[in-house]
């Protein structure tokens, strides 16, 4: 099993190496795949990523709010979530 790297290495020294990661500033953002949202599960899976965790069920998925079915093509989500906690 790894270890986590510690800022304090043995005999109270610094991690030199690990302080200049940590203090170095992430990439500037760059865009991803530009049809990312087109796949079809991708959708589908972030909404119970995100509604999940938070006490809620995802009952079913429509591709409109007046109920037409959820396709690849869809270019609206509608989503029916239950609340499990309470």
């Amino acid at each position: 099993m790894n270890q986590p790297d510690n800022l304090i290495k043995d005999r109270g020294r610094l991690n030199l190496s690990l302080l200049r990661e940590l203090e170095s500033k992430p990439e500037p953002f760059t865009p991803g795949e530009p049809l990312f949202w087109n796949d079809p599960h991708i959708p589908a899976e972030m909404l119970h990523a995100h509604l999940d965790p938070n006490g809620f069920a995802v009952e079913s998925l429509w591709g409109n709010l007046i109920g037409t079915p959820y396709s690849e093509a869809s270019e609206w989500i509608g989503v029916v979530a239950r609340c499990v906690d309470g």
